[in-house]
Order: structure tokens, then sequence, then C-alpha cells
């Protein structure tokens, strides 16, 4: 029960914190939004050994839906703003490929370690401490995203009195409703 409410407050600070994510990435840009998120999901893992109290890991958890809410949604648009259109399927196959390998070996390994350490209180502390710095060193991965501090609000976060030029309109960003047996094509096949 305690640990379905844990899950749980993730999904709902992550749906909850969206709208502010969404507006502050349209003032300062997918970029900025994308570094605040990469950094401020360093320390999740590892405060979950500061204390085994209800109360605390339901804040941990809320702090960490908001923040991968960031941290997705920053992703997301800069992934829409540089990448063609062309090529957008075959990246987003090969993040999410990549993405399940890396969860798949970080539990296995994760699984190995407690097995070493014999499933013990400070064993799962190690690996939370190990993830935390594992998410430490990707922060090389996050500088090599070229943003600047000045950088423009993303072009599909506009406001609509920007140009319609720059604009991307809020119906090439969501698919249709695809129902069975109708012509209507679906974002992932115009993207192929």
């Amino acid at each position: 029960e305690g640990f379905v409410m844990l899950v749980g407050a993730a999904f709902v600070s992550k749906a909850l914190a969206m709208p502010l994510w969404g507006s502050l990435a349209g003032r300062y840009g997918g970029r900025n939004l994308l570094a605040v998120g990469g950094i401020c999901v360093i320390p999740l893992s590892s405060l979950w050994t500061l204390s085994d109290h209800f109360g605390w890991l339901l804040f941990v958890q809320s702090a960490s839906g908001a923040l991968w809410a960031a941290y997705e949604l920053g992703f997301f648009l800069v992934f829409l703003n540089d990448v063609p259109q062309s090529q957008r399927a075959r990246l987003m196959t090969i993040y999410n490929f990549a993405n399940s390998v890396a969860w798949f070996l970080g539990s296995v390994l994760g699984g190995w370690m407690l097995t070493l350490g014999e499933a013990s209180y400070h064993a799962y502390h190690w690996i939370f401490w190990i993830s935390s710095l594992g998410r430490l060193a990707t922060l090389v991965l996050l500088w090599r995203v070229q943003w600047t501090p000045g950088d423009e609000p993303s072009k599909i976060l506009r406001k609509p009195n920007s140009s319609a030029k720059e604009t991307t309109s809020r119906k090439e960003l969501i698919p249709p409703m695809v129902t069975p047996g109708t012509a209507t094509v679906t974002a992932i096949e115009r993207a192929a």
C-alpha cells in the first residue's frame, strides 16, 4: 500500500508540474529547461538514504516526479526543435531502445550488487549513491547540448502573436486520433 502511494506520488507530481515547466520553457527555452532538469535529477536517488520515514520518502518521490517532468519536457522540446522531421522516428526509436537497454542493465547490475551485499540496508544505500554518481557523469553529455543562457524560447511554445513562419501549430504537434479503417495519417507515418 505504501509503495503504491510512493509510485503514485511521482506520477501525480509530474502531471501537476508539467504546466509550470511548459510555461518556463516558453519563457526561457527548452535547452535551459533540459539543463535545469538534468542537474536537479542527479541527487534524487541518494535522497532515499537520508531517512526511511514515509513522509520523507513521499516528499522525495513527489520532488522526483516534478523534476523528471522538467528533464523529459526539456528533452522533448530540444528533440523537436533540433532534429529534422525526417529523422525523428528513427532517432526516437534509437533513443527508446538505448533507454530500455540502460534500464535493463541497471536492474541487472543493481540486483547483482544487492546479492553481493546480501540485500542489506547498506547495500541499498550503495545502489542509491551509485545511481546519483552515474547521473552526475551524464552531465558531460548534457553539456554537449549546445545551449546558451539567452536561449530563445522554444518555437513550439511561442505565443499566438509570434510570426507564423516560426510557429509550429498545435495541430502539427499532436497526432490525430486514429480509428481503425480510416485514412487518417499518424504523426509517425508522416515522420517516416
